[in-house]
């Protein structure tokens, strides 16, 4: 899991170089007068917005209201909804928060299947919430053991 956080942190720390790189690069360009300095200004805009745009993307799995809950049973290859997946999420944090609802959650779905030594342990579940203080009160330190408790007896 650290692993993890430290590759994104790295892929964002890199996608922030790269935009700022870009962003000098386009205010000499912009500078520069003539039609040549136009087309190569336009050609930096679209770079500038699609680096925007994966760093937004990278970003939004790495924020603060996302949980990764591991050991929640897999259906395999019965077909599993999205409204399924998350009520099963929503049952199994309920020990912790008996107030939990569907719109607290703001994105839920399965992760590619595991590889390696968990081969074969069910797929992680990413949970995203919409509220962080909602995400804080389920992840405390008492509630974290009811909710390991409850996702393993699954």
């Amino acid at each position: 899991m650290m692993g993890e956080y430290h590759a994104e942190r790295r892929i964002r720390v890199e996608l922030a170089k790269q935009l700022s790189n870009l962003s000098e690069r386009m205010d000499r360009w912009e500078s520069a007068a003539g039609e040549r300095g136009e087309q190569q200004s336009s050609r930096f805009e679209e770079r500038l917005t699609d680096l925007e745009d994966r760093q937004l993307r990278s970003e939004a799995y790495s924020g603060r209201n996302t949980v990764i809950i591991a050991g929640l049973s897999d259906p395999g290859k019965a077909k599993e909804t999205t409204v399924d997946l998350e009520e099963r999420v929503l049952d199994a944090l309920s020990v912790a928060d008996p107030t939990i609802r569907s719109d607290d959650i703001g994105i839920c779905h399965r992760n590619a299947p595991r590889r390696g030594k968990h081969k074969g342990k069910p797929r992680t579940v990413t949970v995203v919430f919409t509220r962080a203080r909602k995400k804080d009160l389920i992840m405390s330190k008492n509630n974290r053991a009811k909710v390991r408790n409850r996702v393993t007896d699954d």
